[in-house]
């Protein structure tokens, strides 16, 4: 007699604003040192005064509610992918909720140091395979391939500019040739006062697929503010963009 298949349930439809946050959406990175992050990062009252400093210089870090108090609130487990590192939770006064505080040589998800992954990064930025990467890094070949993707995952100009009222009024706008698995491609970059804050790669230098390259620097920053609207953009004078 057959057994009855079992169906697991399906949600398609989950709620825009799940009782549970990703543990990534609550991190907020620390510009620190690893001599910093060593001297520093297991006693609270270094660690206060670190905090209170960045707070003061860069608030755009920190949502609104550690601003107005906050405590600690112990640490995470530790990582199984990188050795000595737990990451350090801070709650706004009142109990609310907890973030996770990560020193920025570390990269998302523990996956590794900066230091240690910046030349295998740098190699695949010119087409090193994944394969090669891991004969020379160790590894294996997806550690790598999803090092490279999870790179497209943030926002550029939500990583770029917290502030809404620092986005800036001009702009530049400019097509930059690349070969494209063996095709020619185009990659459409936004700039403004010696920053990158737009890159959209698209196969044609036409209307309709610039428009949707730039596209995506424009959603980013309407994103942060919906009235957002450049009051000049430079472009080279080519007709599409």
């Amino acid at each position: 007699m057959d057994a009855p298949k079992q169906a697991r349930v399906l949600n398609r439809n989950p709620s825009a604003d799940p009782s549970q946050s990703q543990r990534g959406d609550r991190q907020i990175v620390m510009p620190m040192s690893r001599e910093q992050f060593d001297e520093n990062w297991h006693d609270s009252g270094k660690m206060r005064t670190i905090v209170d400093r960045i707070m003061t210089e860069d608030p755009e870090l920190f949502p609104p509610c550690l601003l107005k108090g906050y405590a600690f609130h112990g640490f995470a487990r530790p990582s199984k992918k990188l050795a000595g590192m737990q990451l350090r939770k801070i709650r706004p006064s009142g109990g609310a909720e907890a973030f996770h505080l990560r020193p920025c040589f570390t990269t998302s998800y523990m996956t590794g140091t900066t230091d240690e992954l910046e030349y295998p990064l740098l190699l695949a930025s010119f087409g090193v395979p994944c394969w090669v990467l891991t004969q020379g890094f160790g590894h294996s070949d997806m550690y790598w391939q999803r090092l490279v993707e999870r790179l497209g995952r943030n926002s550029l100009v939500g990583t770029t500019v917290r502030d809404p009222q620092r986005l800036p009024e001009h702009l530049a706008g400019d097509e930059h040739h690349v070969d494209w698995n063996g095709e020619k491609g185009y990659v459409a970059t936004t700039a403004a006062e010696g920053c990158i804050l737009g890159v959209g790669l698209t196969k044609a230098a036409d209307d309709e697929h610039l428009t949707a390259a730039y596209g995506d620097f424009a959603a980013e920053a309407r994103d942060l503010n919906p009235e957002y609207a450049p009051k000049t953009v430079n472009t080279d004078g080519w007709a599409a963009t």
